[in-house]
């Protein structure tokens, strides 16, 4: 049989298809719990990725949101933050992630760190954490359609001691993966994304700790699991799972593959 002719029509509709590589990808990345000797025995990671291109109109639909819940632009809503009073903004940032087709979530859950961590010197630690890292970012790059020639991770500040370390990660994922890997370190405060991940991932934690001792956490994490129809957040998501992609190290939690 001869090889079918496509149109001129036909081949733009599949170049449609296809991603386009030539625009970066963003990471807004966050983690909690990653203080070494803290006295809590887990830690997540986690990072929110879409195309660059995208960026800058899903960050004012971020802060419209915002501004039609009574909050100024450069309110920081966070985890940590969240109360009665802004609870409904918070529910609403979750909706509009969940539905929003460009945003793509990738987060991991340690469950026991002091099990991979007990005596480590502080130099083993932070080499330990950015492997972790490594395996955070690793994962969507092997397997997403977002993929591009070159990606940035958007991190927000630690320490003094990021950029050396950040430096090495990149290059690293640059040399193991097909991207070319770069960083910038930010500020949450002037990052919506990585405010947004701050929450997913104090959910993460919060339903870890099984305290439940704030009403409007409680409900926040309701409203989440409810939202991803996923009963345990921390439970790892099946590995072709893309919209929110997790992946629980260690626990009494099904599994997928670093």
């Amino acid at each position: 049989m001869d090889d079918e002719i496509l149109t001129k029509n036909q081949i733009r509709a599949l170049e449609k298809r296809l991603p386009d590589m030539s625009k970066p990808t963003y990471f807004y990345c966050d983690e909690s719990h990653h203080i070494r000797n803290d006295g809590v025995d887990f830690m997540a990671l986690g990072a929110i990725y879409l195309k660059s291109y995208n960026a800058a109109v899903i960050e004012n639909n971020i802060i419209e949101i915002k501004k039609a819940n009574g909050f100024t632009s450069d309110y920081e809503i966070k985890w940590t933050k969240i109360n009665p009073k802004n609870i409904n903004l918070a529910k609403a940032l979750i909706l509009y992630v969940a539905n929003c087709p460009q945003i793509r979530i990738r987060t991991m859950f340690i469950c026991d760190k002091n099990k991979y961590t007990l005596n480590m010197s502080s130099r083993r630690y932070d080499k330990w954490y950015y492997t972790m890292y490594y395996h955070l970012i690793k994962k969507p790059c092997e397997y997403n359609e977002y993929m591009a020639n070159s990606v940035t991770l958007h991190v927000d500040k630690k320490n003094t001691l990021m950029d050396k370390r950040m430096t090495k990660l990149c290059k690293r994922l640059s040399s193991n993966l097909k991207p070319s890997f770069n960083f910038t370190i930010c500020d949450s405060v002037e990052t919506q994304f990585i405010q947004i991940i701050d929450i997913l991932l104090g959910a993460l934690c919060y339903e870890k700790k099984e305290k439940f001792n704030s009403k409007a956490k409680t409900e926040l994490l309701h409203f989440i699991q409810g939202v991803y129809k996923r009963n345990k957040l921390i439970a790892s998501t099946l590995i072709r799972s893309l919209k929110w992609n997790h992946f629980n190290l260690g626990g009494d939690y099904d599994g997928n593959k670093l």
